[in-house]
């Protein structure tokens, strides 16, 4: 919750900056190197030439002072801005005048795979963010984005059904998962016949439908398990699964053709192209939807139904090229100024 005050005091602090010496200096903040800080941000290293140099530190300095948030703003090692952190006011609730609405994405269990320590320390992070924001007064939505939809339910099924297994729990499904991503790779019949169960999957056809509920649950199960174990309050409750938003997407995918914000090939696919010509898949060729477009309808879902002031997303730093691109289509539609 700190890294998300700082940032916020740097950002406000840079934007008086920027306008004072016409610049465009962006926020950086990471962990402090250096004995007695908590943060510290490269910012100066964007302003090491500049002729006032000097004179925008002081600036930056007194910005922050002012916030009451710190109680030691120095200058360390090649040139960091660092910072020492005055948790109480950090934590104190006097100056919060404003209930809001915060949804909080976290944990992000997969089903068919046993969870590992990302997702557990994702889980506490955002525990924590999210029992601050009760702290401060605000009503918070917890989510669980469940992987529990796509193509790799085809050939788990398939696999399941070919071989007669009788899952039982987490590690028979792991395995399963593990052995059917294998012959799908090395099979074509097996890997033709795993894209049908797919497509019928999307139609809940029987028997696969019954049976990937069934890999759900036995996920799920484990999941509300370890959270249960370790005192978290999300739960089952707070699932919304890709499934969730897969009914939605062909609205969705209208929304952003009728846009002009995506680009659509002849071949029927979708690719949307970030401001630095990051391309970002969204339909494949043959019909079938990406990750990003269940994260698009994600967002539009909460936006329509919670009218959250703010998102925060608890995910893997690797993943964070992938969700700048989506917040950056979102946001020229005009869905995601509060993520």
């Amino acid at each position: 919750m700190f890294y998300f005050t700082i940032y916020n005091d740097l950002k406000n602090a840079i934007e008086l900056i920027n306008n004072k010496y016409s610049l465009n200096l962006q926020p950086k903040i990471s962990y402090s190197d250096f004995e007695n800080y908590d943060y510290q941000s490269s910012i100066l290293f964007q302003i090491s030439n500049h002729p006032q140099k000097n004179l925008i530190i002081d600036d930056l300095i007194n910005s922050l002072s002012l916030t009451g948030h710190y109680h030691n703003i120095n200058i360390t090692g090649k040139g960091f801005l660092s910072f020492s952190i005055n948790y109480d006011t950090c934590l104190d609730i006097d100056g919060h005048t404003k209930e809001e609405v915060v949804l909080v994405d976290y944990c992000g269990v997969n089903v068919a795979k046993k969870m590992h320590i990302g997702h557990i320390r994702s889980m506490f992070i955002g525990d924590f963010i999210s029992n601050h924001h009760e702290h401060l007064g605000n009503t918070v939505v917890r989510i669980n984005h469940l992987g529990d939809w796509g193509n790799q339910f085809g050939y788990l099924l398939n696999y399941i059904e070919i071989n007669q297994i009788q899952i039982e729990n987490n590690s028979e499904l792991t395995t399963a998962y593990k052995n059917a991503y294998k012959k799908y790779c090395e099979d074509p019949d097996f890997a033709i016949k795993s894209n049908e169960i797919a497509t019928l999957l999307q139609s809940h056809c029987e028997p696969y439908y019954s049976l990937w509920k069934k890999c759900c649950d036995i996920s799920i199960t484990e999941m509300n398990s370890i959270t249960s174990e370790f005192g978290l309050k999300i739960n089952e409750k707070d699932i919304k699964g890709e499934s969730f938003y897969a009914p939605n997407l062909p609205f969705i995918e209208q929304l952003l053709k009728n846009s002009g914000v995506v680009e659509v090939g002849e071949d029927g696919s979708i690719i949307y192209k970030t401001n630095k010509n990051y391309p970002l898949m969204l339909k494949k060729s043959n019909g079938a939807y990406l990750y990003a477009m269940y994260d698009i309808a994600a967002i539009y879902y909460r936006i329509k139904t919670y009218n959250p002031d703010q998102i925060i997303y608890v995910v893997d730093k690797r993943q964070s090229d992938h969700f700048k691109a989506v917040f950056e289509l979102c946001t020229k539609m005009n869905w995601s100024n509060h993520v």
